[in-house]
């Protein structure tokens, strides 16, 4: 609510007051470190606990952007435009975000503090595209696909900042299945970071 709110109202303060109170770092976080430990059943419950939070976040957008929408005229603010325009830049920043996260979290940082990193990239674009549902449902394709290659951003870059922390099982035999859970995980995520660009250059 406090996100919608801010993008209606063109307001990047609010938006930042979204991001500190957003759910969304515990199963990135939970995504890298059990990756590297290679845990694959708990990074499957991250990642289905994290799709159910994003699910969450569109659908109470798109359904009090309708509730909305039949009370006053709802106009497209830079707020909201700006989130709709998917880009390498977003990508690279996403892996920024990502791999500054683990490393603030590994070093105590309070949890609320780094957890705005992973808002920031995934809350704003994630409310948009329930808004976009509503007012213009072709161009919720553009805000998606933003959350979505931001989503993949992070998780590479929180997994690549596992690997420079030295994050991982102790015994021998452990760390050989962890490296090859790491490998394999890393491969779909670049696979999938490659289509989404090819898609975001077609679209």
């Amino acid at each position: 609510m406090i996100a919608l709110t801010g993008l209606f109202m063109d307001n990047v303060a609010i938006i930042i007051g979204a991001m500190l109170l957003s759910p969304l770092l515990g199963p990135i976080y939970a995504f890298a470190i059990n990756t590297a430990v290679g845990k694959a059943k708990d990074v499957f419950r991250a990642i289905a606990n994290f799709s159910v939070l994003l699910f969450m976040v569109i659908v109470f957008s798109f359904l009090t952007t309708a509730l909305i929408s039949h009370v006053t005229d709802i106009s497209l603010t830079s707020e909201i435009l700006s989130r709709m325009e998917s880009s390498f830049i977003y990508i690279f920043m996403a892996l920024l975000l990502g791999f500054a996260s683990v490393c603030a979290l590994t070093k105590e940082i309070s949890e609320s503090i780094a957890g705005v990193a992973i808002a920031a990239a995934l809350l704003p674009p994630a409310v948009v595209t329930g808004i976009m549902l509503v007012l213009y449902p072709a161009r919720s394709v553009n805000a998606f696909m933003l959350t979505l290659e931001n989503v993949l951003g992070l998780m590479a870059g929180s997994l690549a900042s596992t690997l420079l922390l030295n994050i991982g099982p102790r015994r021998y035999y452990e760390k050989k299945a962890a490296r090859q859970f790491i490998a394999r995980a890393s491969l779909v995520l670049i696979v999938l970071l490659l289509l989404l660009l090819v898609l975001s250059l077609v679209l």
